[in-house]
Formats: C-alpha cells, structure tokens, sequence
C-alpha cells in the first residue's frame, strides 16, 4: 500500500506499506546534508577537524528537527537498516528510504560539483572519505564500526525506546552531538563517514570529474565506508534485547500472570 504520510508504527516488518513522503523528506534530508557537511570540508580542507565536524552535527541537528516528524530523519542507511532489524519500519519502506538516500547524496554531491572547481577543493575528491597513509585499514574499520554503532544506538535510545519519551524534544540533538564527536575522532582517520550513502555519493561523483588535481583511494576504500556501518548497526539493533523494551516486557507479562502455583499443587478433589 502506498501513503502520504503517516505513523512508523503503521510501517510494520514485511508488509507492502510505502511512505512516499518519507521517502522523499530522506531524499532532501540527505541532499542537505551532503551539500552542507561535505560541502564544509571541501572549503575549510580535512586540517579544520573541529569545523568539519561541527559542520557535519549542526547540519545533522537541524535536519532532526525538520524531518522527523516526517521520516524520523535517518539520513543514513545504517539507521535504516538497523530499525528494519529492529522490525520499527517496514522492508519496503526501508528499500524505498535507502533509495532515497544514496540518491539524495548523489544528488547533493552533484550540485556540490557545479560549486566548485577543482581548483578549490581543499579536499580533492569532493569530501569524500579516504584512508589516511597512517592508518590501517583494520583500524578504520574498526573506528566507522563503533562510530556507526553509537549513532545507531543513540538514535535507538532517544527516538524510539517508549523509555525516552519524556526527553523525546532532545533526541535531535543528541542525535547531533553524536555525530560530531564522532567526526572529530574520525575525520583524521578517513573524513568520517559513519554513512554509506554521504560515503557513495561523494565518492562516485568526485570520480567522474576527472580533476588534475584528484585524489584517488575513495573507490577502493568505499566498501569499509559500507560495510563496518552495516556491522556498526546490526550491534546497535541487538543491543536493544538489553536496553529497550522487551525484556522489561515479558518480565511485566509474568508478573501479572495469575499464580496457579498454590493451585496445581492442591491434590484433586480438595
């Protein structure tokens, strides 16, 4: 079934439910967001890390507090595909918001394109994430793992565990400082990516430009920029069997279960 608008909890696991304004609010969310984060470190350069990376949280904040009363604003498909492991949205909602997402930062990483020249990039390859010489691939892989897992987790914690309700107002901003911690641990590291699609789509842009000045390496680093996220996310979504609510669920249902101990005891006939 296809919508406009409507509640995540109508978006249950496998069924055909399709939101096309969340959709498309993921679309613009992640354009923004790669128009104005990358965007950030093509004018300062990878050197300015606190300016990166406050770029990065404050645009990821605002964004929060735009969309997600829209799409729950993931922006990532890490947190996609960890509420889909969670069963908090529908499979085809979540192919329909990975969609939405990778060409959303294709699209941002586009028009970043027409802004600006080769000549200008101070990163070279349109913001794109590339490991630095002094790291090894099993650190940053290990580092966009544990990055991704906090942001998932916090947005887990924040957004969507019924025992955050009471905070829900600031759960875009936690959201926010989420990413911009990370990004200052990882921007030295490989420009943080901590998101496939905003990795992607610089990447394969920065690629078809054909700069003098191009540096190479996003390509053939893309699929740790991919797959520890996705890694990052799995944990995030398991840990929810300790921190959310199931477990406090079935303890609540055997407590007010009715004791039938003393009763199956009793002899028959008493």
């Amino acid at each position: 079934m296809i919508q406009w608008g409507g509640s995540m909890k109508e978006n249950m696991p496998f069924t055909g439910s399709v939101d096309l304004k969340a959709m498309l609010a993921e679309l613009w969310g992640t354009t923004l967001l790669v128009l104005f984060g990358a965007g950030t470190a093509i004018v300062h350069g990878y050197t300015e890390v606190l300016i990166v990376a406050f770029s990065f949280g404050a645009v990821y904040l605002a964004l929060s507090f735009a969309l997600m009363h829209h799409s729950g604003a993931h922006l990532n498909p890490a947190i996609t595909f960890s509420l889909l492991l969670g069963t908090k949205i529908s499979f085809f909602q979540a192919l329909c918001n990975w969609f939405a997402q990778f060409a959303g930062a294709i699209l941002g990483a586009l028009i970043l394109w027409g802004i600006h020249p080769c000549s200008q990039d101070l990163t070279f390859n349109l913001g794109s994430n590339v490991i630095t010489d002094s790291f090894s691939e099993s650190y940053t892989f290990l580092g966009e793992f544990l990055g991704t897992t906090l942001i998932c987790f916090v947005y887990w914690e924040t957004v969507v565990s019924p025992f955050s309700y009471k905070n829900r107002l600031n759960s875009c901003v936690a959201m926010g400082f989420s990413y911009f911690l990370c990004h200052l641990i990882l921007i030295r590291i490989d420009g943080a990516g901590l998101n496939p699609a905003r990795s992607l789509g610089t990447a394969v842009v920065a690629k078809s430009r054909y700069c003098g000045n191009f540096k190479t390496g996003a390509i053939e680093d893309l699929w740790i920029m991919i797959i520890a996220p996705a890694v990052g996310s799995v944990l995030a979504a398991a840990l929810q069997f300790v921190f959310g609510p199931f477990l406090y669920q079935d303890r609540l249902a055997r407590n007010s279960a009715p004791d039938t101990t003393e009763e199956s005891a009793s002899p028959e006939g008493l």
